[in-house]
């Protein structure tokens, strides 16, 4: 059985846009650990946000924790539409 698709309204998506956009924003400002807050809470509610995820990956990263980040990547592939 399909699994029925609920539609976001437009200040649902606006609003997680720019809480992504915050946390990429805190990656390039060098502060990851912004970054990586701001990306786990993103995936507390939105697990399959694949650019939450890589935010998470960069940020893990810059703390040189290079297991965690590569299983981020990995969870940012499969989440990723299949273009």
């Amino acid at each position: 059985m399909a699994r029925a698709q609920m539609k976001a309204s437009p200040q649902a998506i606006a609003a997680l846009k720019a809480q992504l956009a915050a946390a990429k924003q805190a990656n390039e400002a060098k502060r990851p650990d912004i970054a990586l807050e701001k990306a786990d809470r993103l995936l507390a509610t939105h697990p399959r946000l694949a650019q939450a995820h890589l935010v998470r990956a960069t940020a893990l990263m810059s703390f040189r924790k290079v297991d965690l980040a590569l299983a981020a990547l990995g969870e940012a592939a499969k989440c990723a539409p299949q273009d």
